[in-house]
């Protein structure tokens, strides 16, 4: 389960009401009330088992998912699903690991950007199992090396990957390692040459919070500044599309706030549902969902 910047929730399971194991999943309100298809949205229905399903969110109202995939072989597959419950990168997924052999076991986490970084457990090399770690943009498009990058392919067995951000497009995987015989804790910054878009300011961090919310009308978004910035906060709807620009450009220190009356740029009323500010200062970056409601 993960939050699904509204206050509510998405949760994914593995599913067995067909012949094979196929993945589900269903979103929740505040109040706990279904919003997808009562039964569960299917996420993937595909020939063969598909299990281990793990899931994070986007960052925008949506939800990222991974998991094992036995249509073809044994490989990892993901999928982003939007806010609606609509899938965003094709029916059934897309395959990010699928080498020879034996992919399993995967992790999976936002790139702060509405696309995702996944990590699995990996056998293209026999019998010994490696580290992989694989890239996907917010469109669906696999960024790092086919079938996913090498994290570590060291002696003996490493497995139980898990993947957590650390900024923008970056993450840190961390496993349980058998190079020395032994049984060992491991970790690795993926990808491992990073290149960002800003460097962070060191010892910038920001925190951004909404009200009133959910809104019957106008919202606020207030962050404080420890020093002075350039800044750039935005609203998106629950599809990543930025609806609206509330402010570029240099700001003095301490606290700030910036409104939002629910319009877009154009200065068309958006529609009531879930909304996602993001907020960026010098690097450094922080979200809050937003849900406006009809008067």
């Amino acid at each position: 389960m993960c939050r699904d910047g509204g206050n509510g929730a998405i949760v994914t399971w593995e599913d067995h009401r067909g012949v094979d194991t196929d993945v589900y999943g269903q979103r929740l309100s505040y109040f706990g009330v279904l919003q997808w298809l009562s039964a569960g949205q299917p996420v993937c229905t595909a020939s063969g088992d598909q299990w281990q399903p793990m899931i994070a969110a986007d960052g925008i109202g949506g939800a990222l998912l991974a998991w094992t995939d036995q249509r073809s072989g044994s490989d990892i597959f993901a999928q982003r699903v939007l806010a609606d419950g609509s899938a965003a990168w094709g029916m059934d997924g897309l395959a990010v690991g699928a080498a020879a052999n034996v992919q399993q076991f995967p992790s999976i986490v936002g790139d702060g950007r509405g696309g995702a970084i996944v990590t699995w457990e990996d056998y293209r090399a026999g019998t010994v199992a490696d580290i992989y770690a694989q890239r996907v943009s917010p469109a669906g498009a696999t960024v790092w090396t086919a079938n996913g990058m090498a994290v570590s392919t060291a002696a003996g067995n490493q497995y139980g990957a898990t993947v957590v951000a650390d900024g923008d497009t970056v993450g840190v995987v961390v496993w349980t390692d058998q190079r020395t015989g032994g049984s060992d804790i491991y970790c690795q910054r993926v990808p491992l040459v990073v290149t960002l878009d800003a460097a962070p300011s060191a010892g910038v961090t920001v925190r951004l919070s909404a009200a009133p919310n959910p809104a019957f009308g106008a919202v606020s978004f207030a962050f404080t500044l420890a020093r002075a910035g350039d800044v750039d906060l935005a609203v998106y709807d629950a599809s990543g599309r930025r609806v609206r620009t509330l402010a570029r450009g240099p700001r003095a220190a301490g606290a700030q706030s910036a409104p939002w009356d629910a319009r877009d740029d154009a200065g068309r009323a958006c529609a009531p549902g879930a909304y996602w500010a993001r907020l960026r200062v010098d690097g450094a970056t922080a979200g809050t969902g937003a849900v406006t409601l009809r008067r």
